[in-house]
């Protein structure tokens, strides 16, 4: 029987772990920043805060630097369920 539909953009778990780790490496190198007022000097101060790492921060850094949808990968493939399990228990522990 003749395969149907799309080939897959992402071949592996392994790849699909790569992606994470570089999600990771981004959130972690680029923080967010608030702004509060300095009581002496009355200017404005930049404080960095560490980003959440998050199942739907993920799939937003998959969509904007991969152009692909993980969503898919998760609801339809078999073998990515363990995958999303580990995943999703290192994102609630924000590692």
């Amino acid at each position: 029987m003749a395969k149907r539909g799309r080939p897959r953009k992402i071949e592996s778990t392994e790849q699909m772990y790569d992606m994470f780790k570089a999600y990771k490496v981004h959130r972690k190198t680029n923080p967010r920043i608030k702004y509060h007022l300095n009581q002496r000097g009355g200017e404005m101060v930049g404080e960095p805060l560490e980003v959440p790492l998050t199942m739907e921060g993920f799939e937003i850094f998959c969509w904007e630097k991969y152009d692909l949808t993980i969503s898919n990968y998760f609801d339809k493939k078999e073998e990515y369920k363990e995958f999303l399990y580990c995943l999703y228990t290192h994102t609630q522990g924000n590692s």
